[in-house]
């Protein structure tokens, strides 16, 4: 990890939001959990959007299927 010492001008309350909410002992390793989790979350939507309409027209709808009618 390259590291590089910067002056920011955040607002503390997000910050430490974010600090409870992701357990972080100090503010900036909030920030870098935050970053990572941002970072990480492209990925994810990446790949959702990768996939996306794959499948479709190959799976059933559960709510009208006969089974369910039957019961």
């Amino acid at each position: 990890m390259d590291i590089h010492k910067k002056t920011l001008n955040l607002d503390q309350a997000r910050v430490s939001r974010v600090r409870e909410l992701l357990g972080a002992s100090t503010d900036t390793g909030a920030i870098h959990m935050a970053l990572d989790w941002v970072l990480d979350s492209e990925v994810i939507v990446d790949d959702l959007m990768a996939v996306a309409g794959k499948g479709a027209g190959k799976f059933r709808d559960v709510d009208s299927s006969p089974s369910k009618k039957a019961k």
